[in-house]
């Protein structure tokens, strides 16, 4: 389902590829899965998936015009 969202500062697109790449890199050093930091975070491994690889351009597709 696309959902149109207001729009985002390049700024704070930036910041959130940023933490997304963030989470993903300590998820990978301590070694825990997507499916183990997904279930403890209460989250579904797919919602963790996406806000790992969170996009410039998937940000600005979902922009209302």
């Amino acid at each position: 389902m696309k959902r149109n969202i207001e729009k985002i500062s390049n700024d704070a697109i930036s910041q959130l590829v940023d933490i997304g790449q963030l989470i993903r890199q300590h998820r990978k050093s301590f070694k825990i899965t997507a499916n183990a930091a997904a279930q403890t975070a209460g989250i579904s491994r797919v919602t963790l998936h996406r806000i790992e690889t969170v996009s410039y351009t998937h940000l600005r597709a979902h922009e209302t015009p």
